[in-house]
């Protein structure tokens, strides 16, 4: 099989495997957010990233074992800011104090990445001197996907803010005696 065929099928296993599943449900992002949440909470839509690999991504000739495996560590890693979001909403009143106005959980496309979740996951076969065998690549995707759900997806980040009664440019006591 030619290389380029190669190396651009070890991408479309990637691609369905880790970026389609880290893509998938996500409800808040820059297009779509809880009133009171803040813009930059959020780094992307509700589409996820769109970053994606080719055969481009991988160095020319046949991709070795050791090369998938560095590349595939790389690209679960710019996922992992896909992650379990709560977000709670705040109200403060002079009068009655702070309440919830709001407090839901969901999967968000936020700044606030888990770190490098591709590191000392085991890919079986993806070692140096080791020829690029498919049924390895696929158990690896398996177990680097795995990774990101245990401590990026399924971890859960919690984001806060607090809104005052009233706007500060219409606010009730600079208004007092301007009447």
């Amino acid at each position: 099989m030619p290389d380029e065929i190669v190396r651009q099928r070890v991408a479309d296993i990637a691609n369905a495997y880790i970026r389609n599943n880290a893509n998938s449900g996500i409800s808040w992002g820059t297009n779509a957010y809880p009133s009171g949440s803040l813009a930059g909470w959020f780094r992307g839509d509700t589409n996820g990233r769109g970053e994606a690999l080719s055969a481009g991504s991988f160095a020319a000739g046949e991709p070795s074992a050791s090369q998938a495996a560095a590349v595939l560590r790389n690209f679960v890693n710019i996922f992992t800011e896909i992650r379990t979001t709560r977000i709670v909403i705040y109200y403060l009143d002079y009068r009655y104090g702070t309440t919830v106005q709001y407090d839901g959980t969901a999967v968000a496309h936020t700044v606030y990445g888990v770190g490098d979740v591709g590191a000392n996951v085991g890919l079986p076969g993806l070692t140096g001197g080791a020829e690029l065998d498919l049924n390895n690549l696929n158990a690896s995707c398996n177990n680097l996907l795995n990774n990101y759900w245990a401590n990026a997806r399924n971890t859960t980040l919690t984001l806060t803010n607090t809104i005052c009664h009233t706007s500060c440019h219409d606010n009730c006591h600079c208004a007092r005696g301007r009447r």
